[in-house]
């Protein structure tokens, strides 16, 4: 216990670490009254439409678990699913990574339906394992799209795209071969490990996939648009296949659990992606702190919903 908790101990202050690392280099790169300049001047009435955006993105994702969901015949209200992850985004902002609300979700359904707790869980890693292909897909697409890109980008772009097809390949060959996992083990772990990947493995119908697909893909078009009235907010206009390709970076940069709600990372991923584009670092960094102002305010609400969740029991 001793040794775990002296892990758990180092692993906490090496996260500060990197993160107070990171803020720094960001700080060294950047002219503080540059972004103080920018803050200024603001256009903060495109706020009220980043949070609408917003909402309506957890609206779709909800969309996209409830149709996982009803394919293993486990049933919720679309309004239990949207709550759960408004305040899944509410934890998300005090916990490592962005799936420390998946784990509250989890949680909550799981509780509602212990007899279904695998399923569910296997709903989550696939509504997420769907997002993140389709965050590959997208960028990957948008990266050949690229005005005067360089060997650099080319490179990654190619490397990506080898990810990608390979990872979209293995999908399709699960989603139509019925693979089974033979449940032979006297250790109900393990068994439970066997049951949950069959679940996983039965995911075959093709309506469901281009479902979700499509919902993903509407996701990730909500994101992009989130993320462009960040940059107008702070009065800075870029061509949109800009924000295709740093929108999933970014994203996929948001599962390194090196701090709390990828402090630090997401902000460094940003100015480094965006001085590909030649964006100066100041506008991106005032830009990352200004939809990181938006994402507290609407997982603020999510916070009221917990309370009102745990004291009342009315949502």
């Amino acid at each position: 216990m001793k040794k775990n908790n002296q892990k758990e101990i180092l692993f906490s202050i090496a996260k500060v670490f990197i993160a107070a690392g990171l803020i720094f280099w960001i700080f060294k790169k950047i002219d503080l009254n540059s972004v103080k300049n920018l803050f200024v001047s603001a256009n903060w009435i495109y706020l009220v439409l980043q949070l609408l955006v917003i909402t309506v993105g957890v609206i779709v994702s909800s969309l996209k678990w409830k149709a996982i969901l009803d394919f293993y015949h486990v049933y919720f209200r679309l309004s239990k699913l949207i709550i759960s992850y408004w305040i899944g985004s509410f934890l998300n902002s005090f916990l490592p990574t962005s799936i420390g609300g998946d784990v509250y979700k989890y949680h909550v359904l799981g509780r509602k339906k212990p007899e279904e707790k695998l399923k569910i869980a296997s709903s989550i890693i696939i509504e997420r394992g769907i997002g993140f292909l389709t965050l590959f897909f997208v960028m990957v697409i948008s990266l050949f799209f690229l005005p005067n890109s360089s060997n650099l980008i080319f490179l990654f772009a190619l490397l990506l795209s080898v990810l990608s097809i390979s990872g979209i390949i293995y999908f399709l060959i699960l989603s139509k071969r019925k693979y089974k996992i033979k449940k032979n083990s006297r250790f109900k772990l393990i068994n439970y490990f066997y049951q949950f990947c069959n679940h996983i493995l039965e995911i075959s119908d093709k309506n469901l996939l281009a479902y979700t697909f499509f919902l993903s893909l509407v996701f990730v078009g909500l994101s992009v648009i989130s993320s462009q009235l960040s940059f107008l907010i702070v009065g800075y206009r870029m061509p949109l296949i800009y924000f295709l390709i740093a929108v999933p970076i970014i994203n996929f940069s948001k599962l390194i659990p090196f701090s709390i709600d990828s402090i630090g990372i997401r902000e460094a991923t940003g100015v480094m992606i965006f001085s590909f584009f030649g964006v100066p670092s100041e506008v991106t960094l005032t830009a990352m702190i200004v939809g990181r102002v938006s994402s507290y305010l609407f997982s603020l609400s999510g916070g009221i919903m917990y309370l009102i969740r745990k004291f009342t029991k009315i949502i």
